[in-house]
């Protein structure tokens, strides 16, 4: 089945594609926002390992498990940061890699759709933190 577009032949195939390149440029604000998130993360957890760092080591501090807080000396206290923004490193560099494949892969969709339509189409996206 086809629909005129403007000039132009819409297949069924060509509205796939739109659609599929609608849906990764959701999935990019998500990533955006989530990756937004991490940094801003991982940025508390570098400012209390700092704050740490000025303690003695026998200090001891308050440390959250749950809704509850502890005690524990400064060095379980970095131990415990530095397993955390380990495994925000690793989340944060996942969301990059996620976010690389959606770019390629809108790259390629912008190729073929821009290769048919031309100027008849908008892909272009409104400026935002990618």
């Amino acid at each position: 089945m086809t629909t005129a577009f403007s000039n132009y032949e819409v297949t069924a195939e060509d509205q796939q594609r739109i659609n599929l390149f609608s849906r990764l440029v959701t999935q990019k604000v998500d990533i955006v926002e989530e990756r937004k998130k991490l940094r801003q993360e991982k940025e508390k957890l570098e400012d209390a390992q700092l704050e740490l760092e000025l303690l003695d080591e026998d200090s001891e501090v308050h440390r959250r498990i749950g809704e509850c807080y502890i005690l524990v000396k400064q060095a379980q206290a970095m131990v415990f940061l530095n397993s955390e923004k380990e495994t925000l490193e690793s989340k944060l560099h996942d969301t990059e890699d996620k976010l690389e494949k959606i770019k390629a892969e809108m790259e390629e969709l912008k190729k073929i759709l821009y290769g048919k339509f031309g100027s008849a189409i908008n892909l272009e996206e409104e400026d935002e933190d990618s």
